[in-house]
Order: C-alpha cells, then structure tokens, then sequence
C-alpha cells in the first residue's frame, strides 16, 4: 500500500497544483484534501503518512501530528523556520518549490529536516555573517568564558575543562550557564528583529 497524504492548503490553486503534483507520484495511493483545519481533518491527520499543510493553518490542536507535517510559508522568515524545526516538523517549504523539492517530502526521513532552496541564503547570513548575532560573539564574554568555549568546541568535557582551568564543577557549571544565558538573550533580540 502508497502512502497516505493530507493536504491543508487555505488558497483553492495552490491546494490543487500540490493535489495534482502528489498523485501522480506511483508511492501516492491516496491524497485528501482540505482548505482548513476542522474536526474530520484532524481525523484524518491520525491516520496520514505525510501531511503538507500552510502554516496560516498550523494551530496546537495539530501539534501532536508535527512528526509527520511539512509546512507550506507563504512568508517565510527565520522564527518560523525555527520553530517548525524545534517542534519536529519534516520540512520549511513555499508554495513556489519545484515540483521535485515538494516530491521529496515524500521520503523525509525522521532524522531530517527539509528547508526551500531559496531560503538558504538567508541562513547563510545568519550563520556566518559577522554582524549576525545568533552566535556567541566574543566581546560578549569575560575572558573565562571566551577559554571556556574554546575548549568546549575542541570536543573536551566539561571534567577535564575544569581540571584544566583549575576550578571546581560546580564554578565550571556556573560559566555555562553564564554563557547559555547570554546566548539566550542574543537570539531572543534576533528573533524580535527578524520579525520586525
């Protein structure tokens, strides 16, 4: 038996161009459809292989089936590209994928994440441009932490960090979290600006 899949797609010509791109796929048996999130395609929803669904659409009454969802952004940004990816979603897609791209989602396995091609370059900005702060930037940390996080990239644990720096665990553990909070505050500042 092929693979069951659900679409949930507000706008009647994306659904049915997405409609029309699944079945014809010979690993499709089935493709049901809705233009909203209502109580049977919640039904449906338990017992789908894959399920593409708009991201206007997304609600917490569908959460439990994010496993199996690979969203459609008609606006992507980086939050929500996050979050779909920290709540276990397949994939971060737009409604403009190639027909191949929207294919694969078919496939996904459980230990990957599927990201539109054309959003890669806005990724490639936040991870490697300087100006970018969602990673530690070493003005930011005291000298102890900046040694710290060297040795933490290196691969060391944090027993033989302490033993090194000659300090206790429980001094070692405060420093992480020093660090774990300022990154927090970092990425929670990028976050209201990517969305403003």
């Amino acid at each position: 038996m092929g693979l069951l899949l659900l679409i949930i797609e507000p706008n009647d010509i994306v659904r049915a161009g997405l409609r029309s791109i699944f079945e014809n796929d010979p690993s499709v048996s089935a493709v049901y459809e809705a233009s909203m999130l209502r109580d049977s395609v919640e039904k449906d929803a338990h017992t789908v292989n894959l399920i593409i669904i708009n991201q206007s659409v997304m609600t917490e009454r569908l959460s439990i089936y994010r496993e199996k969802c690979v969203v459609i952004a008609n606006n992507p940004n980086l939050a929500d590209l996050k979050t779909a990816y920290d709540t276990g979603a397949l994939g971060y897609l737009t409604p403009h994928a190639s027909r191949d791209l929207l294919r694969s989602s078919l496939h996904i396995s459980k230990q990957s994440f599927l990201i539109e091609p054309t959003l890669t370059p806005l990724l490639m900005r936040c991870i490697f441009d300087s100006k970018n702060s969602y990673y530690i930037k070493d003005e930011l940390l005291t000298p102890r932490e900046r040694e710290i996080v060297t040795l933490l990239r290196s691969g060391i644990d944090r027993v033989s960090i302490a033993k090194h720096l000659h300090i206790a665990n429980t001094t070692l553990k405060t420093h992480i979290k020093n660090i774990a909070r300022k990154r927090e505050q970092i990425e929670q500042t990028a976050q209201l600006q990517v969305s403003h």
